[in-house]
């Protein structure tokens, strides 16, 4: 067996999140056709846990952006990107609709146009995109506020804050707002790990915190560690807990991989 030590750089990027090299951990494809996640697994006689922050992103911005749909959706507990392609598309269910709605959110809190989701998408035609764009602000004119107001105030000041309090100088006004979600993003990852190494430190485990790829944390523990499901519930609520700083929940996704990284399925204890 093979076992790959990648390196993690604290300030390998403009934001908060880390980044990875030598080898990149954070960018081992899944696509279908070139599944390399397939290659990776736990070491003999121990196990994965991937826990997942759910539309971590879209939360921040909901909040920052103060935003009613938004805020309604995620109160409500319902799906973001199902929601933006209803407003696209009308009632639907469709899973190329509702991949056509992440699209859209992704490209328009990254602050782009039209022309954002046609680079996300290339395949679809510009009317398409525009009319994507056009739902968009029609249904969260909240977002498009903020971002007008963020750009304005990072021509002044230059910088932006995270709901932490840690200042990011922006050289892009477009960018304000992103930088403020992605900042804080990466932030609440990073106070998770902390969380996670004293936790595990304190009660001596047979586990440890193995990767960080972007919104999510990989845990690989014994498959005979003792009341196992106590303990990730722990490590679950550490994660979701802001400790007030983010007013909205943060709900994290638990998988468990025992053959290799490909392969996970929900985790219910």
């Amino acid at each position: 067996m093979l076992i790959l030590h990648p390196r993690f750089n604290l300030t390998g990027t403009r934001g908060t999140r880390l980044s990875s090299d030598n080898p990149n951990a954070q960018n081992v494809g899944k696509k279908p056709e070139v599944n390399l996640r397939a290659v990776f697994g736990p070491r003999p006689y121990y196990e994965w846990y991937l826990m997942d922050y759910n539309q971590l992103e879209a939360r921040i911005m909901a909040v920052v952006s103060q935003d009613e749909r938004m805020l309604a959706i995620f109160s409500e507990g319902r799906d973001m990107h199902l929601e933006t392609a209803c407003a696209i598309y009308g009632p639907t269910d469709g899973p190329q609709h509702r991949a056509h709605g992440k699209t859209t959110n992704f490209a328009k809190q990254y602050g782009g146009g039209w022309a954002a989701i046609k680079r996300a998408d290339p395949s679809l035609p510009d009317s398409e995109c525009r009319r994507f764009d056009a739902a968009y602000n029609v249904t969260y004119p909240g977002v498009i506020a903020y971002g007008q107001r963020m750009s304005q105030e990072v021509r002044r000041k230059k910088y932006v804050e995270t709901l932490f309090g840690y200042r990011l100088y922006v050289t892009e006004p477009k960018d304000a707002a992103n930088y403020v979600v992605q900042g804080t993003a990466g932030q609440l990852a990073k106070r998770a790990m902390i969380k996670w190494y004293t936790y595990l430190k304190t009660n001596r485990l047979d586990a440890f915190l193995l990767l960080n790829v972007h919104d999510e944390l990989v845990l690989e523990a014994s498959q005979y560690l003792t009341n196992k499901a106590t303990h990730i519930s722990a490590l679950k609520r550490a994660m979701e807990s802001s400790d007030g700083f983010i007013k909205t929940s943060t709900p994290v996704e638990v998988f468990l991989a025992t053959e290799s990284w490909d392969k996970k399925e929900a985790y219910i204890p």
